[in-house]
C-alpha cells in the first residue's frame, strides 16, 4: 500500500523486491495511476481501495446529539461560525496555515471561532505560534474520541495538508453535513466535486 503518489512509501516502489509483490493497494486514483503509468505495475495487480469509515455510527448518533451540550462541552458558542482543523500536528498537515487563517480572521474582527483538534510533534511550535499571534479566536482540543459531537456544531472543516490519500476526518465531517475547504491533494477534489460539499 502507498499513502501518496509523491511522498512516503511510494519512493520505495521502484525497488525490485517491492515491485515483485502480488498485489498493490492504492488509496486514491492518483496513486493508482502512478503505480501503473510511472512504475509499470500491471493494472490487474493494483486495487483501488478507499478508507472505510463508521458512517452508520455517525448518522445514528447525530439525531440524538444535544447541540447546546456540545457548544458548552467544547467551550464554543452558537453566535458565530465555527471553523475546525482535525488532524495530527505534523509537517504533512501544515497546521500553521490554519493558524494564519485564524490570525487574518482576528485582524478583520469577523468573530469566527477556530478549533484545532489534534496532537503531534509540532504541538509546541503550534502553541508558540498561537501565542506570538496573540490569537483569542482559537480553541485547542487534544483529542475527541467521537468527532460527530464536534461536527454537529462545526460549519467548515479546513484541510491544509501538503499530501493526503482521502482524509478520514473529511469523510466523517461530510457524513455530519459539514462543508469542506481543502488544499487540492489526493482524491479530495474528486470527492468534493462528486458530492458538491466543498471547495479546493
Amino acid at each position: 500500500q502507498a499513502y501518496d503518489y509523491k511522498f512516503g512509501w511510494i519512493e520505495w516502489f521502484d525497488h525490485p523486491g517491492v515491485v515483485a509483490a502480488d498485489r498493490f493497494i492504492a488509496v486514491n486514483e492518483k496513486i493508482r495511476s502512478s503505480m501503473i503509468d510511472e512504475l509499470g505495475i500491471p493494472k490487474d495487480k493494483v486495487d483501488l481501495i478507499y478508507h472505510p469509515i463508521a458512517s452508520t455510527r455517525i448518522s445514528n448518533n447525530l439525531p440524538t446529539i444535544d447541540k447546546k451540550n456540545s457548544f458548552r462541552k467544547f467551550g464554543l458558542n452558537n453566535k458565530s461560525p465555527i471553523v475546525a482543523f482535525v488532524g495530527r500536528l505534523n509537517a504533512q498537515k501544515r497546521p500553521n496555515i490554519f493558524l494564519e487563517l485564524a490570525k487574518i480572521d482576528q485582524e478583520h474582527n469577523s468573530g469566527t471561532q477556530f478549533v484545532m483538534v489534534g496532537q503531534g510533534e509540532l504541538q509546541a511550535d503550534v502553541e508558540k505560534t498561537a501565542k506570538n499571534f496573540d490569537l483569542k479566536n482559537i480553541t485547542f482540543i487534544k483529542n475527541i474520541p467521537e468527532l460527530e459531537y464536534l461536527y454537529s456544531i462545526v460549519d467548515v472543516l479546513v484541510i491544509t495538508s501538503e499530501f493526503e490519500g482521502v482524509p478520514l476526518a473529511m469523510l466523517e465531517a461530510m457524513c455530519a453535513g459539514v462543508a469542506i475547504l481543502s488544499t487540492d491533494v489526493g482524491d479530495i477534489s474528486l470527492v468534493l466535486n462528486n458530492y458538491k460539499v466543498g471547495e479546493v
